[in-house]
C-alpha cells in the first residue's frame, strides 16, 4: 500500500482516491505505519528527534507519549528527551515500544477537522509488530493501539493470534491467497475453521460460542 506494485496500483483506493494518482512521498506521509524492525536515525541523535524527526511535537507531548507506552524510565523528565539515544542499548521490546510512541505522536500531530462527538481517524498499518516480543510488551502495545487508534482503520499482518482477537475481521492467507474470512473470536470457537485450528495449535483454549 505504501509502494504499490504496478500490477495492483490501479485497484487500490482510499476514500475513493486512487493511490496511483498520489505521489509516493505523500502517501507515506498520510499513512501511519509500523514495521517489524524499527528504524532509527543514525548518528548522535537525541531521543526527542528519534521520536519526532519532523519536530511536530513539544517536549511535553513527547514525554506524555513515552509515559503512555510505559517507557518513562528512558525519560523521567521532558528535558531528558534532549539527551542522545543509543538504540543499541535498548531491548527489542523497548525498540518496538519506541516505534509505537513515534506512531502515536504522528497520529496526534496530524491536522484534523473533527466534528463534535467524532473520533479522529486515519489508516494504520502494522507489519508483524509483535514478533519476538514478550507477552507484557505485547499487552502494552495492544492496549495503546486499541485506545489511541480507536477511530482508525487498522490493517495488521500478524502470526501472533492473540493480537488479532479484538479486530473486526481476520483474513487467513495461504500461499498469497485468502482462504478464510470472519470475526476472530467466532472463528477461534470453531475447531473446523482454519483460524480455529491455528488457535488451538498455538496452545490456546477454545472460545465458547456465545463469546
Amino acid at each position: 500500500m505504501l509502494d504499490p506494485l504496478p500490477s495492483s496500483a490501479n485497484g487500490i483506493t482510499i476514500g475513493g482516491t486512487n493511490l496511483r494518482s498520489i505521489a509516493r512521498a505523500d502517501v507515506r506521509r498520510h499513512i501511519i505505519a509500523m514495521s517489524q524492525d524499527p528504524v532509527f536515525l543514525p548518528g548522535h541523535i537525541s531521543l526527542k528527534r528519534q521520536l519526532d524527526p519532523f519536530n511536530l511535537s513539544s517536549l511535553e507531548e513527547c514525554h506524555a507519549v513515552m509515559q503512555l507506552v510505559e517507557l518513562s524510565s528512558l525519560a523521567i523528565n521532558p528535558t531528558d528527551l534532549e539527551a542522545p539515544l543509543r538504540p543499541e542499548s535498548l531491548s527489542g521490546g523497548q525498540r518496538q515500544l519506541l516505534n509505537l510512541a513515534r506512531a502515536v505522536l504522528r497520529g496526534r500531530a496530524r491536522p484534523r477537522q473533527i466534528q463534535d462527538g467524532e473520533k479522529p481517524g486515519g489508516l494504520l498499518l502494522l507489519d508483524e509488530v509483535s514478533a519476538s516480543m514478550d507477552h507484557q510488551t505485547e499487552r502494552i502495545m495492544q492496549r495503546v493501539i486499541m485506545n489511541e487508534f480507536d477511530g482508525y482503520t487498522i490493517i495488521m499482518v500478524s502470526h501472533r493470534l492473540e493480537m488479532t482477537m479484538d479486530f473486526d475481521t481476520v483474513l487467513v492467507m495461504e500461499q498469497g491467497r485468502v482462504i478464510e474470512r470472519g470475526q476472530p473470536r467466532h472463528l477461534a470457537s470453531d475447531s473446523n475453521s482454519h483460524f480455529g485450528q491455528l488457535w488451538l495449535a498455538g496452545g490456546n483454549h477454545a472460545f465458547n460460542h456465545h463469546m
